[in-house]
């Protein structure tokens, strides 16, 4: 009975994200990492399961609570590493099984005595996946560059099965197991064991995560509040005094700072070597005579509603704390290590609350109370005027455009009708410019930049160029969907893959395919009559004779689907070997 309700939770999860593949790993990799809110692609990526996986099915590397998919990522983002970087490595593997056994810990350790900071020999490459030698490397580099300027490491180890824990699950010969992984991740890091964690993620315990929500109601407490209505009840605003204390309990959890409540905000924490959170540092630490709202600009948050509680609270929902990203990491990592003066602590912070369900109002806080400080162009991107075009005019096509972290999803919007900042940027990359393996390889990589994003989201553009190619990709994405469910998955037959992992490649064929090889001039005539099942089936079965041809020179089909060989290979697809017919009707 347990495995037929532990696998319903497991199928219902598979379905909403359509993985075919891997399904039990893939469902414990998210609610083990769950309040990371790791997204298909991130999901996708850590998968290493197969032969010569040494025991470890997939591996989540975070730094900052940034998924890492390669080194070169991590390179760009390695200037931002400070004192108070955190860098977190899951290491996780997901049994359908009754029982917890021995031999799953021991090769887990032999594969960190063997990768984990060594010379990776020639002879152990050809021991282990390439895949696994590759993520070892990422996590092997990260480890050396990041470790002379944080000591925030740590190494969460998670066996996850379908059976139930009992006192006699765990053996003393896998407990010693154990003892070793924590003990050879301790010396070889020169990190305590107590950053190394090793967890048993049972049948209950997977149910009991896949059923907590990420809390998306908050309940405010203040001291003293001033309000004042502006166009309607609906458009109204809040200025309140709160405790530091009350304040640092509501953006904390578990422990740890709430990102989510930072979506909005269009900085990163910037570190305590900055000298504005030095500043606010210091009059945490020194200035008792003055209370801190006196010195601080304090925070603003938007909400979509607002309901007054007993006891001077309220609970709001959807927050976002658009200003205030410095001042609220500071108050945290203060009070995070010094938790013993929470309790004395007498002094307050300025909150303001605004509650609008306008977004472009919303967009316009956001905009103006992060001029204080210069900002490049490329961080106000959710709030840049094509970006919210983009949304109206996707919207018409009943596409929701998430420019905002999370947006439509936390409102309950069919995941399936979402394409997140992120995701466009992708398949613009891929569907219109053609650089597949840029959009697979480094996703993030894509906003970073001016000069890529510029050439993404540029106003001399057709605004229908974005429109078609999110209709591209997401009819795309619901005929794969199809395909998979009618096991016609050629690359799970043949390779033991999913053709997920080449799903750029198929947008970007498929695409090529409907403009008879000549994308820049037929774009915006695409007749979507032709984009039905049997066009993306055969692109799938051409593409496969592509990737059969390059497996002859790259010798794993993982390295296959990030290679740029692969895109020189569909510059110019045989139009001969592919047709578009219009549907039958």
């Amino acid at each position: 009975m347990n495995n037929k309700i532990i696998n319903s939770y497991v199928d219902n999860f598979c379905d909403q994200y359509c993985f075919d593949l891997n399904k039990f790993l893939l469902f414990s990799t998210y609610q083990i990492c769950k309040k990371n809110n790791l997204d298909e692609n991130m999901l996708i990526d850590s998968v290493i399961e197969g032969g010569g996986d040494g025991g470890i099915d997939s591996i989540v590397i975070l730094v900052d609570k940034k998924y890492m998919f390669s080194l070169s990522e991590f390179n760009e983002y390695s200037n931002n590493i400070n004192e108070n970087s955190k860098i977190e490595i899951y290491i996780i593997q997901a049994k359908e099984t009754n029982g917890i056994k021995e031999s799953a810990f021991m090769k887990i350790k032999d594969s960190f005595d063997r990768l984990l900071l060594n010379e990776i020999s020639l002879n152990i490459k050809k021991q282990y996946k390439k895949t696994l030698i590759e993520k070892f490397m990422l996590i092997n580099d990260i480890l050396i560059k990041v470790s002379p300027k944080t000591n925030n490491i740590y190494f969460n180890i998670s066996y996850a099965y379908t059976g139930k824990l009992d006192n006699d699950s765990i053996s003393v010969g896998t407990k010693s197991q154990m003892d070793s992984i924590k003990r050879i991740i301790s010396e070889r890091v020169y990190i305590d064991e107590s950053k190394v964690v090793i967890s048993i993620f049972d049948s209950a315990k997977l149910i009991t995560e896949a059923n907590k929500s990420v809390s998306k109601d908050y309940i405010i407490k203040y001291k003293t509040i001033f309000k004042m209505n502006y166009c309607s009840e609906a458009e109204n605003g809040f200025v309140m005094n709160m405790s530091l204390k009350d304040y640092y309990n509501l953006i904390t959890k578990d422990s740890e700072i709430i990102d989510e409540l930072f979506e909005g905000n269009i900085r990163d924490y910037e570190g305590e070597s900055v000298e504005v959170n030095k500043n606010i540092k210091n009059s945490l630490e020194n200035v008792f005579e003055a209370d801190f709202w006196w010195l601080n600009n304090g925070v603003t948050m938007i909400v979509d509603s607002y309901s007054p509680l007993p006891n001077d609270s309220a609970k709001v929902v959807n927050p976002i704390i658009v200003n205030g990203l410095q001042t609220s990491y500071t108050i945290f990592n203060y009070f995070n290590e010094n938790e013993e003066k929470l309790a004395g602590e007498q002094r307050n912070i300025l909150l303001k609350v605004i509650t609008t369900d306008s977004v472009s109002i919303s967009d316009m806080i956001i905009s103006s109370t992060n001029r204080q400080n210069p900002v490049k162009p490329a961080q106000l991107k959710a709030t840049d005027p094509i970006q919210k075009d983009i949304e109206q005019l996707l919207l018409q096509s009943g596409i929701y455009y998430e420019r905002r972290k999370n947006f439509y999803r936390n409102r309950g919007y069919d995941i399936r009708k979402i394409v997140t900042l992120e995701n466009l940027s992708q398949y613009l990359e891929s569907i219109y410019f053609g650089d597949c393996s840029g959009a697979r390889n480094n996703p993030t990589s894509l906003l970073k930049s001016d000069k890529l994003y510029k050439k993404l989201f540029n106003k001399q553009n057709d605004p229908m160029l974005y429109a078609i190619t999110a209709k591209i990709a997401l009819r795309t994405l619901e005929e794969l969907r199809q395909i998979k469910k009618e096991n016609k998955d050629i690359f799970k037959t043949k390779y033991s893959v999913s053709l997920d992992i080449f799903k750029f490649y198929i947008m970007r064929i498929v695409t090529l395919v409907l403009c008879k090889n000549d994308v820049q001039s037929k774009f915006l005539e695409i007749d979507f009559n032709l984009l039905d099942k049997q066009l993306v089936f055969d692109v799938i079965l051409y593409l496969e004779t592509i990737v059969a041809d390059v497996l002859c020179e790259i010798d794993n089909i993982i390295n296959v689907s990030k290679s740029k060989e692969l895109d020189n290979r569909i510059l110019s697809i045989d139009l001969s070997k592919v047709t578009a017919e219009p549907m039958m009707v």
